[in-house]
């Protein structure tokens, strides 16, 4: 049905209308400008237009504009673009507010959908300190590029992007979705109990950004932040970012580099993924607001850019500071800042979002949040006890509890002491979780005071008795002790119980405990002669269970994959018979009825039944070896009986002769041995090995063989088959509903039952199909997310050893020679002068950690003595000595792998690859995993001998060797085809 025709007049008293271009389609609304309306803001000088629109809710034309929201592109976000759209542009003041036509005309039942907050109404405090975090995030302008890893806030390990979309980072809290569980970002841990560089960073950019929401939430929509606070209030939503924060628990740090106008469509999909097109913000509260900053860096002549509104067509420039109100459950998308046509963008021109936003799981309560940690695992708060609509229910389950049930067993008194005992038990456990720095308390009696109960007799009100031996107590007790005096008294007297019971002394558990059902247990570990509890820092949560671990691994993502390797899936397939007819004879038709025993018949000719079984294949052994070190085999995976499996070999530790170091490592090995350098540098000792074996032939070649120009178009080849199979199956999958794995388990379940001519059975082949291809391609996609996952660990070990091989080193030499100023790093300055001062003067130095704020876990101090035996004041002596223990005591301090690791060969083959070839693209090839894991063998062969460590120049005949390669050039084919792998993959990974 057509759309409703809007009246010919404005209903709002003073209404102007909007002129828009005649390309504005007839679904979005007609605008006018009003005078004032009770819902706009006061924005006093800054004040804006107040546009008003209709829409009518009649069930027919919301279908119909759905339909159109559906199909429309959005539009090109450039002024052209703009203005063929017919799109209304907002300014800063602006609002928008919107009626239903067929509602009831009230101005009270209006609604606002967008206001753009203008920036002079933030305090030049609040803009200079987003400012300074839109500084802190994109780093030094000289230091920025236009791909992933060019701004500060990415370098650091600690980023982590969303899955798909490259550029964008959750700043506060997760919800995952399968679980219905909420908690903050897995990096905002803080394992040390203090902020790390990069946290401080994200906690100024929090509660900069949060500062700025708040007040435009305030300022803009006062009647909506009311409703809101009572609602996050009593809710008990965290307040992120600032103390009136009550409306954006969750926040989105999304960055985008100016692009070129003919690609900015595929440059802003490839960094923002699903956040760059149309879309709708699903997980968002209805009743909520997401507030978008925008703080623009262009150093160009780029247009910024925009967010489109497209439920509306409406859209609003993001340039400079920019502050908008608006709902995410509206379809909305946005477009990049642009250079302009047949022109380049600056290449150090970004523009910083951050979305902040109400997730439905904290303000609709659809979920559990995270509050701490037992023993056990996670202990969450489900929405029963956090949603005010649940306040009068009571919860009650199968098994009996010490809540519900105690009363059976125990008299009033004694059932609300336990209780209010129980939860301070609770609480104070949760206390110790807090961060130090906090300094909490929890007095326990204070908590058990706030409990009441009335006697069942008198009914008059009673308190809980007080609990002198409760959690955090130290003064001495009635009892005559004091708490932590308990745990010692029962100690010392199960010690003197010991010697008295010889049963102790079984520890297989030979002997049980007397018959009680399935309550009794077998003595504990420290119930038994040598048994000891763990030390209080060994602590930890427990070792996860069968159901806990199978919970844990259940998510959206590896569903399907989880359940594939479930012990009824397996089971099917190793039942299955093909080859059967699938017919269940009766037992009066199978001859004599004796049972036969003995092999099965071979097959032969057409009178025996021929089968083919399914059956686990023995596994080869690795031929590769795991992440960390070469001392241990790995298994394959496949499934082996115990008595084919092969027992590990142990390797032999490998050390290196002094001949095949360079120099400054040479000194650095020989004076960590005790020796002292001369005036031309370290002599050998006697007891170096030296290398002197013929050099074999290139163990890399099969290395240098994977770059070339066959292998790569093989592998696009592959990529492209598998995303155009995948464009061609995607309407399939997004109308898929059913669990494509349940359809195959019910196929493989039924194959070994007499089911399977049942209606329910054979009903089920014609989506059975569906499910297969499904299932096919998540498959694909979990290979590309497994490729892409160990690119991330096989870049992150290359940038690890390249801090400590190449910028650390080069760092510790210009301050040795002054050539660099001490603020560029002031604990390194300090650290480097204090061993340059121990050796000037001979002395000696313990280098400590925490003297230099470094928040290293369990490191003890290392001390140095330094002789004036046979040294001369040379700056080489002096250069080599001073870098020989820097790198030793950060090597220790950092915890980096030892030598008997095969790490070093792998960071120094990583930083290799991606020198040479000028990007991490290559890590996505196939093979390259392969050889990072075999990285010994596969660079090495026989090279290193027996008792040799490795040394970064011993790849540098390969470094040469990848150098000559066609790939290294930048313009070669090879590299247009490593570029098309890397847009296969990400357009794969788009499409699922």
């Amino acid at each position: 049905m057509a759309q409703n025709p809007p009246p010919p007049v404005c209903p709002v008293p003073g209404g102007v209308p909007v002129s828009l271009p005649s390309g504005r389609s007839k679904h979005w609304p007609d605008l006018w400008t009003i005078p004032d309306h009770p819902l706009a803001p006061n924005f006093g000088m800054y004040q804006g237009k107040i546009y008003f629109g209709l829409v009518y809710s009649a069930p027919e034309t919301r279908k119909a504009l759905k339909n159109f929201l559906d199909v429309a592109p959005i539009p090109e976000g450039t002024p052209d673009g703009i203005e063929k759209a017919g799109l209304l542009v907002m300014a800063p003041g602006d609002c928008l507010i919107v009626r239903d036509i067929q509602g009831s005309g009230m101005e009270e039942d209006d609604h606002v959908h967008a206001v753009l907050t203008p920036p002079e109404l933030f305090s030049q405090e609040l803009r200079d300190d987003i400012r300074s975090v839109r500084d802190d995030i994109l780093g030094p302008v000289e230091e920025r590029t236009a791909v992933k890893g060019g701004v500060a806030w990415e370098r650091s390990p600690e980023a982590k992007s969303l899955r798909n979309a490259d550029r964008c980072s959750s700043l506060t809290t997760s919800h995952q979705a399968p679980k219905q569980q909420t908690a903050p970002m897995a990096s905002t841990r803080m394992p040390l109990g203090v902020l790390s560089e990069h946290q401080t960073v994200r906690k100024h950019a929090i509660q900069a950004n949060a500062a700025i929401a708040v007040e435009a939430m305030e300022l803009s929509l006062p009647h909506e932040a009311k409703l809101l606070r009572q609602r996050a209030e009593a809710c008990n939503v965290p307040r992120v970012g600032h103390a009136n924060n009550y409306f954006f628990p969750a926040m989105q740090l999304n960055l985008s580099p100016a692009a070129e106008a003919d690609t900015a469509v595929q440059t802003f999909t490839q960094n923002m993924g699903a956040f760059a097109g149309k879309h709708i913000d699903y997980h968002d509260a209805l009743n909520g607001w997401t507030h978008l900053l925008c703080h623009s860096d262009l150093h160009g002549d780029e247009d910024p850019g925009v967010l489109i509104i497209m439920t509306f067509g409406v859209c609003v420039r993001l340039g400079g500071l920019a502050s908008l109100l608006f709902s995410g459950r509206h379809v909305h998308g946005g477009f990049p800042p642009t250079a302009k046509e047949g022109e380049k963008p600056h290449p150090h021109s970004y523009r910083m979002v951050i979305v902040s936003y109400p997730p439905s799981s904290l303000f609709d309560v659809t979920g559990k949040v995270t509050l701490g940690y037992t023993p056990e695992g996670p202990l969450n708060i489900c929405k029963e006890f956090i949603d005010p609509k649940y306040d009068e229910l009571v919860i009650k389950g199968t098994p009996t509890s010490m809540t519900a049930d105690a009363l059976a067993i125990m008299d009033e008194e004694a059932v609300m002491d336990y209780h209010g005992r129980s939860l301070a038990n609770l609480a104070a456990g949760l206390t110790r979780q807090l961060p130090p720095s906090l300094g909490a308390r929890f007095d326990v009696n204070q908590f058990l005071r706030a409990f009441t109960y009335k006697d069942p007799v008198t009914r008059e009100e009673r308190h809980l008795n007080p609990w002198e031996l409760g959690p955090g107590s130290t003064e001495m007790s009635s009892l005559g002790c004091t708490r932590a005096g308990v745990t010692a008294a029962w100690a010392d007297a199960q010690a003197r119980l010991k010697p008295f019971f010889p049963e102790l002394e079984s520890t297989k558990g030979l002997i049980m405990a007397e018959e009680e059902g399935d309550e009794s247990v077998p003595a504990t570990t420290g119930d038994k002669p040598g048994g000891k509890h763990p030390r209080e820092e060994e602590w930890v949560m427990r070792p996860m269970t069968r159901a806990a671990k199978k919970a844990k691994l259940q998510s959206k993502s590896y569903a399907d994959l989880q359940a594939a390797g479930q012990k009824g899936h397996i089971q099917s397939v190793r039942r299955l018979h093909l080859g059967a007819t699938g017919i269940r004879v009766s037992s009066r038709k199978k001859g004599n009825g004796k049972q036969r025993t003995g092999k099965e018949p071979e097959q032969g000719g057409e009178a025996s039944t021929s089968q083919m079984v399914l059956r686990p294949r023995a596994g080869k052994g690795s031929d590769g070896e795991n992440l960390g070190s070469e001392d241990e085999d790995t298994s394959d995976g496949d499934f082996r009986p115990p008595s084919e499996r092969v027992p590990a070999v142990k390797r032999a530790v490998i050390q290196i002769s002094e001949d095949a170091l360079p120099e400054i490592w040479k000194d650095s090995a020989a004076y960590a041995r005790g020796d002292h350098p001369g005036p031309h540098g370290i002599s050998p000792s006697e007891d170096g090995h030296a290398v002197n074996a013929e050099p074999s032939a290139k163990p890399y070649e099969k290395v240098l063989a994977t770059f070339s120009q066959p292998h790569l178009q093989k592998l696009l080849s592959k990529l492209q088959v598998e995303v155009k199979k995948l464009e061609a199956d995607r309407a399939l999958i997004q109308r898929y509903s059913g669990t494509p794995h349940k359809q195959i388990y019910m196929i493989l379940e039924g194959l070994d039952k007499s089911s399977i001519f049942s209606p329910a059975f054979v009903s089920a082949f014609p989506s059975f199909w569906d499910a297969i291809t499904v299932q096919e391609h998540k498959s694909n996609n979990h290979q590309l997310n497994l490729l892409l996952m160990r690119s991330q660990i096989m870049a992150a070990v290359g940038s690890a050893w390249t801090w400590l091989d190449v910028q650390f080193p080069a760092m510790c030499m210009a301050i040795l020679r002054d050539e660099v100023d001490k603020q560029s790093a002031p604990w390194l300055y300090r650290l480097v002068q204090d061993v340059k001062k121990a050796h000037c003067h001979c002395g000696v130095v313990q280098l400590d950690p925490l003297s230099y704020d470094l928040r290293v876990p369990s490191t003890a101090a290392r001390t140095f003595n330094f002789s004036d035996d046979d040294l001369e004041p040379s700056s080489e002596v002096l250069e080599t000595c001073v870098m020989a223990v820097l790198h030793s005591t950060i090597r220790s301090w950092l915890a980096f792998p030892g030598p008997q690791s095969i790490s070093r060969i792998q960071g120094t083959f990583v930083r290799h690859l991606t020198s040479v070839f000028g990007s991490g693209q290559v890590l996505l090839l196939d093979k390259v995993w392969n050889f990072y894991r075999l990285a010994r063998t596969a660079l090495l062969g026989d090279r290193l001998p027996p008792r040799h460590a490795f040394q970064p120049d011993m790849l540098s005949e390969f470094l040469q060797d990848l150098s000559a390669l066609p790939l290294a050039d930048s313009d070669s084919e090879e590299r247009r085809i490593l570029s098309q792998i890397e847009d296969a993959v990400t357009a794969h990974r788009a499409l699922l």
